[in-house]
């Protein structure tokens, strides 16, 4: 599977752990729309590159105390940056992550969850704006789907909002301003919204509310990765 772009995109990688450095240098490698910017071990050097090559994506292996200062030192670098932190071997708190995408987070995969597949479908979620959290234990532990908890999410106007110009098609950058927040909200509770329906990309979000009937036009399908990643 290789993603689909008329310009290459540039990627930022920062990784410590030899394997994920292999693995992503070679998935890198099969895709001819991304090219390899820079590759470093060191945040405050990935944030000095970020901030004066603003890459398309930075893509970072980080666990445990190390996510929350590379997701807040590359995103003031690079707010425009599509961040993505794989390899993670603890599930983080609902509350953690919301903060991570408060500060730029864009998508999120553990450890043992780590498929090739699934990391290029979420490099082509985030490509196209969407928030991608493969993270099972996370999705488990904050907010099980509607079809195992027997019963419906409840939601705020705020989520309702969002919700519907989600539904209509708009992106978060396009929701903001129709919604009266900031980008930061919007993202906070397109987050929410993913735990609280059991799903892990907005796409499936939509579809997930459109068979629940919060919604007349549900999108797309999510889907499981298959595929080793190294």
């Amino acid at each position: 599977m290789q993603l689909t772009s008329l310009t290459p995109a540039t990627v930022l990688l920062v990784s410590a752990d030899h394997v994920h450095w292999l693995g992503l240098h070679a998935l890198l490698a099969e895709q001819p729309e991304m090219r390899l910017l820079d590759d470093v071990r060191q945040t405050a050097v990935a944030a000095r590159i970020a901030a004066a090559d603003h890459p398309d994506y930075i893509v970072a292996d980080a666990d445990g105390n190390g996510i929350v200062p590379l997701v807040r030192q590359c995103g003031r670098a690079s707010p425009a940056s599509r961040l993505v932190v794989v390899g993670a071997r603890e599930a983080l708190r609902h509350d953690q992550l919301e903060r991570l995408i408060e500060l730029g987070l864009r998508g999120y995969l553990l450890w043992e969850g780590l498929r090739r597949e699934a990391v290029v479908r979420c490099l082509a979620a985030v490509r196209d704006d969407a928030l991608f959290v493969a993270d099972r234990a996370v999705t488990d532990e904050l907010a099980a789907g509607p079809e195992r908890r027997h019963d419906e999410p409840v939601l705020d106007d705020e989520q309702r909002i969002v919700l519907a110009l989600l539904t209509a098609g708009m992106r978060e950058k396009e929701i903001a301003p129709e919604a009266h927040m900031s980008e930061r909200t919007v993202r906070r509770v397109v987050a929410t919204l993913c735990g609280l329906f059991g799903v892990s990309t907005t796409c499936a979000l939509c579809a997930q509310a459109g068979r629940l009937g919060f919604v007349s036009a549900p999108g797309q399908d999510d889907g499981d990765a298959d595929g080793p990643f190294a």
